[in-house]
């Protein structure tokens, strides 16, 4: 019997439980709306990737990764993980982003021993609920 009265009192706990455990996150589901920016970070890059065009190799290529908050909650930046031992951060890769604020992640790709096409991953671990990894791609050629 689904209309049973110790059913109907369990479905009333459990919602009211769930409710409390989303407060208590910070999050609310049920009141979520397209569009609606809650008390949590959102994480997104600026740029999707960045072509280095052609290098000579040995060279030492800068670029940056623009990190923005669109959330209200503050952004951490957990890890940021690479595909190879090529591409390393210049600046710490941890830290804080607040609302609505930009952070611009330093990076440093080092050609030495890399002939050819070049397509590496870099990953940043985020706390957004909702985006918690952000790939972005590091595209070029480096000549000999």
């Amino acid at each position: 019997p689904t209309n049973s009265k110790e059913v109907i009192e369990f479905k009333k706990m459990y919602e009211k439980y769930t409710k409390d455990i989303d407060k208590v996150k910070g999050l609310n589901f049920d009141s979520k709306k397209e569009g609606d920016v809650k008390d949590y970070p959102k994480a997104e890059i600026i740029e999707k990737g960045f072509d280095f065009g052609k290098i000579k190799e040995g060279a030492k290529v800068l670029f940056k990764i623009r990190l923005m908050n669109k959330g209200k909650g503050s952004l951490e930046i957990k890890n940021i993980k690479t595909s190879c031992g090529c591409t390393t951060t210049v600046k710490s890769e941890r830290g804080f982003v607040e609302p609505l604020k930009e952070e611009a992640i330093e990076m440093e790709f080092n050609s030495k021993g890399k002939i050819g096409k070049q397509e590496h991953t870099i990953t940043i671990y985020t706390n957004d609920p909702e985006n918690p990894m952000i790939d972005f791609i590091l595209i070029g050629t480096v000549e000999k």
